[in-house]
């Protein structure tokens, strides 16, 4: 082994080169989701820098949080007793009216053994602190001993002035709950909030720490990061590597020592409705990635709404999710398992800095509810929005089971009506679902002609786009006899066939569409009659849209 030279950077670029076959190398470079660009390839000559990781969990177990949506108390008890006997070792209560029995919600857990949390209307804060602490008291349990967090519903805020309300409601409450619950996290910089808005890992890690930030001058003293964990693997990793490390250093120019405590939460941005079993592996990979990168506690949010799906079943495949990940991959075993990787360490550094530039932009303010008032946070999200759902519509982003190799043996679910909140997550899927639901079914045949490999080529990318629509499909090889009844006619062929292929008297008066880009032939092509082009480049949603009205 001692005579194994190491590989160079020259040498790989060489192999690479002869490869490529005339491409340039550069080609190979690609684009994080935060828009950093890295190489293919990374090796010990660019450096063996570690990036100063402050790990935040101290064992190899992380806490599997289940969230419990409270209807009524005593069935969500049955619920989170079901679910710690099923694995979970932290719960999370959720309501959103009226305020709930302690007595009834928590009859039977112990709260000095597991780290049990609530979120609630803002309004309810103060009056569950006193609630839960007379309980604490009540079952004879030490106050310092029962932990977990409290947070405020911020998804339901109208715009940026009413979350800044409940952040300064919340201020004012600091010292009274701090003074009933002792061990409770009360600041929450519950960032993943915007992350399912679209902001990327480096404006969401900025805002955290600007929030973090806030919070320290506020006098909080429980803190906790809420980050989102989403489906770009080497990012998510990172993000959540880098967050103690640069909590820490805001920590230190506050003279707090304590470590932050980080807890992931599933990003719902790229979750489907359609082809719902696509997002356990969405989830599993969300998972990976906040463990890994150092997570104190993760919590999976259910892999489907279809009402067809018992609430049982959804949350036990969820939950067994971080089970299997927590007892038959030994993924925890190891801390911080990306140390030393060479592309993983660049990483570190790249976004940290990026973060950081970020989080040093929105200094001006005075706090995070004047950065939430203003017009730039809003600027913010709406661009955020915007680019999120273009990935999705026009395919630059691959969206398994919605926008590529949609599932036609599947059923378009019914989905319970939710109103829009301004700060609910981005729901990606639904214009499909809504393509799919509401359009009435319609036919289309693909036209198969000349060059066996083109056609077919040219048939199967036309055949997955219209499949994510409300389409029909049939190919058939042209063979001049009348054809059957369709509501659209794609020919299938190589450019140099169209030409003539279009006059023929048996496409008039129908509706046409062409498999590949046109090019500067386009208006020839629609004076013969062609209404349609479908290519690489081609938007998905809004041609979906066209030929469902044309």
């Amino acid at each position: 082994m001692s005579k194994q030279t190491k590989d160079t950077y020259e040498a790989w670029s060489a192999r690479a080169t002869r490869e490529l076959k005339g491409k340039a190398l550069e080609s190979l470079n690609w684009k994080s989701s935060s828009g950093l660009s890295f190489h293919p390839y990374y090796s010990w000559e660019q450096g063996n820098k570690r990036f100063p990781v402050q790990w935040t969990r101290t064992g190899n177990e992380w806490d599997i949080c289940e969230s419990i949506l409270v209807n009524e108390a005593k069935e969500a008890n049955k619920q989170a007793l079901s679910a710690l006997n099923a694995g979970a070792n932290a719960l999370l209560f959720q309501w959103t009216s009226a305020s709930v029995s302690p007595s009834e919600l928590l009859d039977e857990i112990g709260l000095p053994y597991i780290q049990c949390s609530f979120q609630m209307p803002a309004e309810q804060i103060n009056e569950w602190a006193v609630a839960l602490r007379n309980y604490i008291d009540s079952k004879g349990f030490d106050s310092k001993s029962c932990s977990g967090f409290l947070k405020v519903h911020m998804e339901d805020a109208s715009d940026g002035s009413v979350l800044a309300n409940r952040l300064e409601l919340l201020s004012n409450s600091r010292p009274i709950i701090q003074d009933l619950l002792p061990a409770y996290r009360t600041g929450i910089a519950h960032v993943a909030l915007f992350a399912n808005r679209g902001l990327h890992a480096a404006q969401e890690l900025g805002m955290a720490l600007y929030w973090y930030q806030y919070l320290l001058e506020q006098g909080f003293e429980q803190n906790e990061l809420h980050l989102s964990c989403g489906r770009d693997f080497y990012t998510e990793l990172v993000k959540f590597r880098i967050a103690g490390n640069l909590a820490g250093q805001i920590a230190k120019a506050y003279g707090k020592t304590k470590a932050i405590r980080i807890h992931g939460i599933s990003s719902s941005l790229y979750m489907s409705d359609l082809d719902r079993y696509s997002n356990l592996l969405r989830l599993t990979t969300a998972a990976m990635s906040a463990v890994s990168g150092g997570a104190n506690s993760v919590q999976l949010n259910s892999f489907s709404k279809n009402s067809e799906d018992s609430e049982s079943f959804k949350s036990r495949i969820t939950r067994n999710i971080q089970l299997v990940l927590l007892h038959e991959t030994g993924i925890g075993d190891v801390r911080d398992a990306a140390a030393g990787s060479y592309f993983l360490e660049e990483m570190s550094f790249r976004l940290a800095e990026q973060t950081w530039e970020f989080f040093v932009s929105l200094q001006p303010y005075s706090g995070m509810p004047e950065f939430l008032r203003s017009t730039e946070f809003l600027k913010l999200i709406r661009e955020a929005e915007k680019n999120a759902i273009d990935a999705v519509s026009s395919r630059k982003a691959f969206f398994l089971g919605v926008n590529q190799y949609p599932n036609t043996l599947e059923e378009t679910p019914e989905l319970p009506n939710t109103e829009e909140k301004a700060f609910a997550p981005l729901h990606l899927s639904g214009m499909f679902h809504h393509l799919k639901k509401e359009g009435k079914p319609q036919k289309a045949l693909l036209l198969k002609k000349g060059n066996l490999a083109m056609r077919n080529a040219q048939a199967g990318f036309v055949a997955n786009f219209l499949r994510c629509g409300n389409w029909e499909l049939k190919e058939i090889l042209w063979n001049d006899e009348a054809l059957e009844k369709a509501d659209l006619y794609v020919l299938c062929s190589s450019d140099d066939e169209y030409a003539e292929w279009v006059k023929s008297p048996l496409l008039r008066e129908k509706n046409i569409a062409i498999a590949g880009n046109p090019g500067e032939s386009e208006d020839e092509f629609r004076r013969a009659g062609v209404g349609h082009f479908i290519h690489v480049k081609s938007h998905l949603f809004k041609t979906l849209s066209q030929l469902a009205n044309s």
